[in-house]
């Protein structure tokens, strides 16, 4: 018996010894608190593409520099720049000749902007063949005046292609568009200033994560389009959500169980400041943020102030850090 526990122990010894040894798992370095800020621009009329892993300002441009956006790849959707305060009407007319004023379709009281939140919201919905014409108010320039009236219509949409044709109301300055698509954006921008597609607004969609920009929010009850400076999600790769309930430390990623990320755009949003009129100066609400980024990293990020030193307005200052 005593040799048989013996050689027993033995086999044991040999089986355990031949097992491979479990080494621990390193953590990984997620890396410290990053603190980023950039200046806006006089009259906050710059955009700024941000990505998060990088921590660097992708492109910049002027509002101005383009009027309308096209969905690229697959989508259809066409939408104003709301950085602009543009506005449009559908006439239900289907020749340029049936649009020659506003006053004939109550354009003042009647038009509209776009939300940002969805794609659906779009005053001029789909790019599709022979739309009915639309008159777009073309918005304000950096010193707030108006910049004037497009009528616009659609021709035809290919799977690649799309055409277009848009002409002042009196009918001068008659333009027809044809451009081809592209799958590596989200959209593509267009200026009726120029008659082209902006190939240096918003970079391809893998390439950015954030766009701080000004756009039109629309207070409803009663309807009030208004001006805000805000942070929208690239549209198609990135996913947010807010935290309001947890000091900024001491987030994890477990946070979002309880706070689902969203890929609505505004899901930042512009309202991690408010302007305080008796005191004439920002404050910042305890809210934080958990962005998956295009390349599928998370992170945790919170505004720090939207002022520099010398209390001027418009230098976001903001930290993140990789979860």
């Amino acid at each position: 018996m005593k040799n048989v526990k013996l050689l027993l122990s033995v086999f044991l010894f040999l089986f355990i010894s031949c097992q491979k040894r479990e080494l621990p798992i390193q953590k990984a370095d997620r890396g410290t608190a990053i603190t980023s800020s950039f200046y806006w621009g006089p009259k906050y009329a710059t955009q700024t593409w941000f990505k998060l892993n990088g921590n660097k300002i992708v492109s910049q441009n002027s509002r101005g520099d383009w009027d309308l956006e096209f969905e690229a790849g697959t989508g259809n959707h066409v939408r104003l720049n709301a950085a602009k305060f543009m506005f449009a009407l559908n006439t239900h007319k289907q020749t340029f000749a049936e649009v020659k004023d506003t006053s004939s379709f109550n354009f003042y009281n009647t038009k509209q902007c776009d939300r940002v939140a969805t794609l659906d919201s779009s005053v001029m919905g789909v790019f599709e063949n022979h739309s009915p014409v639309y008159i777009i108010d073309l918005g304000v320039d950096d010193n707030n005046m108006p910049l004037g009236l497009k009528k616009f219509q659609f021709l035809e949409n290919k799977n690649a292609s799309f055409t277009f044709c848009y002409a002042n109301l009196d009918g001068s300055d008659s333009l027809c568009r044809y451009f081809s698509k592209s799958d590596n954006y989200n959209f593509v921008q267009f200026s009726f200033k120029t008659n082209q597609l902006q190939s240096n607004i918003e970079p391809q969609k893998k390439d950015f994560d954030l766009e701080f920009t000004q756009y039109t929010y629309i207070f409803e009850n009663p309807y009030v389009p208004y001006w805000v400076c805000g942070v929208l999600l690239n549209r198609s790769e990135v996913k947010a959500c807010k935290i309001d309930d947890k000091a900024y430390e001491t987030i994890n990623l477990s946070d979002t169980l309880q706070h689902p990320l969203t890929n609505r755009p505004d899901a930042i949003g512009y309202d991690w400041k408010k302007w305080d009129f008796t005191l004439a100066r920002y404050s910042y609400p305890a809210f934080s943020y958990i962005i998956k980024d295009s390349e599928g990293f998370y992170f945790k990020l919170r505004f720090l102030t939207f002022e520099n030193d010398l209390g001027q307005k418009g230098y976001p200052t903001f930290e993140f850090q990789k979860l």
